[in-house]
């Protein structure tokens, strides 16, 4: 990851747009505030220089996410961050010809031959399939940009893809190295609760019994104004009585769907892979997994702008704070160098 995120900072001198892939499901918890951070260090000299130096944030798999946040959402990162930011299914070529048409219009805006745009993000936020979408709309080209369901499938950085023509677009697309800074307390838990839920980390590193418990947890405190039952939306139907139990849940889904072992044993993987896959699949319908709390009088808007604002602040807080751990910490090895050189002198003068 460190890797990469230096070879990115590298390449920023010659890149004039940054797409920045977010997953819209985790509109929150996908933010990666240590990115702001490289943005201004890679494009620092650039920008004195009066270069290109725009950036569009693009929440993908919008047909995943609930649409009522959408408006909200914009119009707080536009106010909050002075983010722009779109929303796109890359299914659905209108929403990929957007992003195109803005960048067409940066090149034309600023005059230039050739437009150099850099995609970026998560692990599998879905970047090489907006990509691919960008370069079918845009040249009416195939797939450019091997995608996948793992984290991490784009390994390394690719060459130039070229998205328009006239003028001249050029996309680089990077391994998915952004896994936000979660920190230390229980939301940073929950955080990464739900990018394991979305595929945003490696599966191996929260154990699948946690992640399935905390999606039940989440299915049965949906508003049932805005989303089905969860039973309905699985091979239990729809008379099947709510659980707290993940094991009990697991065990049922897996003789409805078949998943048994000899001796007409439940096999509980295939079961809780049935379940996870029905989650990032959709079988649960539009659903955004980060919260944005509010009394019953708060608007939708008012809700996104107060949860945002809080969000930010606890984000920097931590950063700051790790900072301030790491610059402790190099301070004490630095003072144990120094030590371990004043004993080692010593003893050559004893000598």
């Amino acid at each position: 990851m460190s890797k990469g995120m230096r070879i990115m900072t590298e390449q920023l001198n010659t890149i004039d747009v940054i797409i920045e892939a977010r997953d819209a499901r985790i509109p929150l918890t996908g933010i990666n505030y240590q990115f702001e951070k490289m943005i201004k260090s890679g494009w620092s000299n650039r920008a004195k220089l009066g270069g290109i130096t725009e950036r569009i944030v693009v929440y993908t798999k919008r047909d995943l996410a609930e649409e009522r946040y959408e408006g909200p959402l914009i119009r707080s990162f536009k106010n909050l961050a002075g983010q722009h930011v779109v929303f796109t299914d890359s299914k659905n070529d209108k929403d990929p010809r957007v992003v195109q048409r803005q960048l067409v219009s940066i090149a034309k805006e600023h005059d230039v031959p050739k437009l150099n745009v850099l995609v970026t993000g998560m692990p599998n936020v879905g970047k090489s399939t907006f990509l691919n979408a960008l370069r079918r709309v845009g040249v009416h080209k195939g797939k450019a940009a091997i995608t996948g369901s793992d984290p991490g499938v784009t390994r390394k950085l690719t060459g130039t893809v070229k998205i328009n023509e006239d003028p001249n677009v050029y996309i680089y697309d990077t391994p998915g190295i952004m896994v936000p800074f979660l920190g230390h307390d229980e939301m940073g838990l929950e955080m990464g609760l739900k990018l394991a839920l979305t595929s945003g980390i490696k599966p191996d590193l929260i154990e699948t019994e946690t992640i399935l418990d905390y999606l039940l947890y989440k299915l049965n405190l949906r508003d049932a104004a805005q989303h089905s039952p969860y039973q309905s939306q699985l091979p239990l139907g729809k008379n099947y009585p709510p659980t707290n139990d993940i094991y009990t849940l697991l065990e049922d889904l897996g003789r409805r769907i078949g998943a048994l072992r000899k001796g007409g044993i439940v096999d509980i993987d295939n079961s809780s892979q049935f379940l996870i896959n029905a989650m990032r699949h959709g079988k649960f319908g539009r659903w955004t997994l980060d919260d944005f709390p509010g009394n019953g009088e708060d608007s939708v808007d008012s809700r996104v702008h107060s949860t945002l604002k809080t969000h930010i602040d606890r984000q920097q807080h931590n950063i700051d704070n790790e900072n301030e751990r790491r610059s402790k910490s190099s301070i004490l090895k630095q003072e144990k160098r120094e030590a371990a050189a004043k004993r080692k002198e010593k003893h050559k003068k004893r000598q």
